[in-house]
């Protein structure tokens, strides 16, 4: 519980700043065990500013595929679940694939919490360097994706092209609920 707190405060100082603040100095990651929680802050081509807090764990096996329950206020705090494939990882999950066909294959995976089968309906968003696979249900789908999630130990997907990933879930309760938190406390007058 100290360690919550702790995290909860530091994620407070860290965001007590103006988003000049924010921009001028890096954003530190707080770790959560196997977790941290972090935000996003980005600038988009009419001028806004898009902010996301989100809780973040690795694969296991490949550090530059991740799986992500974020929060944006411009949308009300509504969770987003993600994966983002980025790097070498890309290549590796590709590999027996046709490249051509690689966001098909990430459109279909087959995910078990501590055993239990998880639907995960998805939306793909292909770039260069990374492709993201979204959660795409409703709101009450993605509360209950969450709330698994968060009270889960352990997460396997499973590509289509036979490779296993896996994640552990240690710590993304802390840094799930200190996202959250912020997001609610988001304050767009002084954070943008």
């Amino acid at each position: 519980m100290l360690s919550f707190c702790r995290s909860g405060l530091l994620a407070l100082t860290l965001m007590s700043g103006s988003i000049a603040d924010a921009q001028a100095q890096p954003v530190q990651r707080i770790s959560h065990i196997d977790w941290v929680s972090d935000v996003s802050i980005e600038r988009l081509q009419d001028k806004s500013v898009l902010t996301e807090y989100f809780g973040e764990g690795a694969s296991n096996k490949y550090k530059d595929i991740t799986f992500r329950v974020g929060f944006i206020p411009r949308f009300g705090c509504a969770p987003l679940i993600t994966f983002t494939f980025a790097g070498e990882s890309v290549t590796s999950v590709q590999s027996n694939i046709d490249a051509s066909k690689f966001p098909t294959d990430l459109s279909r995976l087959d995910i078990e919490i501590d055993g239990a089968r998880m639907a995960f309906p998805a939306l793909l968003d292909d770039n260069r360097d990374h492709h993201s696979v979204y959660m795409n249900a409703d709101l009450q789908r993605r509360i209950t994706a969450r709330l698994r999630i968060e009270v889960g130990n352990r997460m396997s997907v499973l590509l289509r092209n036979g490779k296993r990933l896996n994640f552990s879930l240690m710590g993304s309760r802390d840094a799930i609920s200190i996202a959250n938190q912020n997001c609610r406390r988001h304050d767009p007058s002084i954070q943008g």
